[in-house]
């Protein structure tokens, strides 16, 4: 299996953006892990985000789907 080092730059692009998000608008988010605390809404956002995540790898490495894709935008 090949990379391709331009996808695999985008993913580690939005991944270091949205540490630098979570960093200035969150810090305390990496401390209290409510996502692990189970039956809490945390838990289920935190889900449907990594679900969400994984679509977006999967849409952009079979390049599918780029109009659901959400791959370089963060709100």
């Amino acid at each position: 299996m090949t990379v391709d080092l331009q996808k695999l730059e985008l993913v580690v692009s939005q991944r270091d953006a949205l540490q630098r998000w979570l960093e200035v608008h969150a810090p305390y988010a990496n401390k209290e892990q409510k996502q692990l605390d189970g039956g809490t809404s945390e838990r289920a956002y935190w889900h449907h985000g990594y679900q969400s995540a994984l679509t977006d790898i999967i849409n952009l490495l079979t390049e599918s789907s780029r109009s659901t894709c959400t791959v370089g935008t963060l709100n």
